[in-house]
C-alpha cells in the first residue's frame, strides 16, 4: 500500500467550548474519536497529533496517536490561520526520511467520520485525476429559500427570487464539512496546506457530517452517537 499520513491538529484553547478538544463525549476525550478511526483505517499508516499542550499531548499518546513534537505556541493563537499549522507539520515531514504518498488532515471537531470514510477518500484520492480529496455534505438549507433582511424588507439571496414549488426542483447543493482532507503529499507541500484546489469530492451524510463548535453541538452528537450504540446492541442481541 501507497504510505499515508494522518495530522490531527489539536491546539489546547478554543471559544465555544472550554478546552473543546479534550471535552467528555459519551464517556470519551473528544479528540479519541478521530484518532480512533484514523488507527481503524486501512489506508492510514501514522497518526499524528500536532499540539502544543502538554495535556493534549499525552491524552493523544494514551490513545494511541504519536506527537513527535510540540507545536511552537506562536502557532496555538486564536488569530493563526489553519493553513500555518498544516505547513508546519507538512514541513516537518518534509524532513524526514520517508515522505508519505499522501496525507489527510483530521479535525477532532468531527468524531462521527469513520474510518470507512477515510478510506473511502483515499481510495478516491487513487482513482481521481486530482491532487486533492475533500469531504462535503449536502447542504440543509438550500440558498433558495434564504433571505437577506435590508431594514424590515426581506430580499432574496438568489438574483431570480423565485421560489420553488417543490424542494425536489433545486439543484442539490453541497458545503465543505472539514471532516477529511485527503492530498497528494508533493501537492500540500507546494502550497502549504491540504486543501488544493480543483479537488474531488467525497460525499458523507449528513448524519457524519456535525462539527463540534458549540455546546448544542456536543449534545447532538452524544445523542447520535448513544443512539447508534444502542442500535448496534440490539442487532447483536437479536432484538
Amino acid at each position: 500500500m501507497k504510505p499515508v499520513y494522518a495530522m490531527i491538529p489539536a491546539r489546547g484553547g478554543s471559544k465555544g467550548i472550554s478546552r473543546k478538544n479534550l471535552a467528555p463525549l459519551a464517556g470519551k476525550p473528544l479528540i479519541a474519536y478521530t484518532i480512533e478511526a484514523a488507527l481503524a483505517s486501512r489506508s492510514v499508516e501514522r497518526v499524528m497529533v500536532s499540539t502544543e499542550d502538554p495535556e493534549i499531548a499525552g491524552v493523544a499518546r494514551e490513545w494511541g496517536a504519536e506527537v513527535p513534537f510540540r507545536r511552537p505556541v506562536e502557532l496555538a493563537a486564536d488569530s493563526v490561520p489553519g493553513g500555518a499549522v498544516s505547513r508546519h507539520w507538512l514541513e516537518w515531514v518534509n524532513q524526514q526520511q520517508d515522505h508519505p504518498w499522501a496525507v489527510v488532515h483530521l479535525q477532532t471537531t468531527s468524531p462521527l467520520r469513520t474510518s470507512d470514510d477515510i478510506d473511502a477518500a483515499v481510495e478516491l484520492l487513487e482513482r481521481v485525476d486530482c491532487a486533492c480529496v475533500c469531504s462535503v455534505s449536502p447542504v440543509r438549507e438550500h440558498p433558495a429559500y434564504m433571505y437577506r433582511l435590508i431594514g424590515n424588507h426581506a430580499e432574496p439571496v438568489l438574483s431570480n427570487g423565485v421560489l420553488p414549488n417543490h424542494r425536489s426542483e433545486v439543484e442539490p447543493l453541497y458545503r465543505l464539512n472539514g471532516a477529511i482532507f485527503a492530498t497528494r503529499f508533493e501537492a500540500a507541500l507546494s502550497v502549504g496546506q491540504f486543501c488544493v484546489h480543483p479537488f474531488a469530492a467525497y460525499v458523507m451524510p449528513v448524519e457524519r457530517s456535525i462539527d463540534i463548535d458549540t455546546p448544542l453541538d456536543l449534545l447532538l452528537a452524544e445523542a447520535i452517537l448513544t443512539r447508534t450504540g444502542a442500535c448496534t446492541a440490539a442487532k447483536r442481541s437479536g432484538d
